[in-house]
């Protein structure tokens, strides 16, 4: 075990602190699906009592996740095809939300110590939870297939010519005026090395034009 490795570090060295959130609603709310509808077979007060321990945080999670994503969007350089999963994203971040918001002031109107229209309330609990898995796999294939936000790839996935989008907020022209470009960036060592093997040297051009086999006939 290596003990340089703890301490945090990660915190310090990602670009956001975004991916420390999501998972809480991603395991909160599923959990509270299973309880409320435990309590509505077994009519068990106890089941929707601990599914509603489940939501309150869920939807505390879900809100810090949201917060956070606003600020993840402007923290790091980024190409279309991530702009655009992103906004998918944003959107479907904010309907889990409103959702979230409404399932919980739905709870409090109850009786014996369930939600009033209990399978309704389980339904829409089910269309939440479903948000919630489809923002987590729009969030993944983000980082894992397309690199965003990923340090050693940002230099490879986001040329310069790609990298502003204006998200809200302030003017165009004022939007990532404090990033550095992927050109201004210290390029990782691994993502340099494969940056020089994929590039022909310009040597290998002149020579096939001036240096090249002659044929005689």
């Amino acid at each position: 075990m290596n003990f340089s490795h703890l301490g945090f570090q990660g915190i310090r060295e990602v670009y956001n602190v975004h991916p420390m959130f999501v998972h809480f609603p991603i395991a909160l709310f599923p959990s509270a699906l299973l309880l409320y509808f435990l309590g509505a077979v077994l009519k068990k007060p106890f089941f929707s009592g601990a599914g509603r321990t489940c939501l309150y945080l869920g939807t505390a999670g879900v809100l810090l996740a949201f917060l956070t994503g606003l600020g993840a969007q402007e923290s790091f350089p980024h190409n279309a095809t991530i702009h655009a999963m992103m906004q998918t994203h944003k959107a479907v971040g904010w309907m889990t939300l409103g959702l979230a918001g409404a399932l919980t002031l739905w709870s409090f109107w109850q009786s014996q110590s369930q939600p009033k229209g209990m399978w309704a309330f389980v339904a829409v609990l089910a269309v939440t939870v479903l948000l919630i898995l489809q923002t987590a796999d729009i969030g993944s294939r983000m980082v894992f297939v397309e690199g965003a936000a990923v340090r050693i790839a940002v230099p490879l996935v986001a040329p310069a010519e790609e990298v502003f989008h204006h998200h809200g907020g302030a003017s165009p022209g004022g939007h990532h005026e404090n990033m550095q470009t992927p050109a201004e960036t210290e390029m990782p060592a691994e993502a340099e090395e494969h940056h020089q093997t994929a590039t022909p040297s310009p040597d290998h051009h002149e020579g096939d034009e001036g240096g090249g086999h002659r044929h005689t006939h």
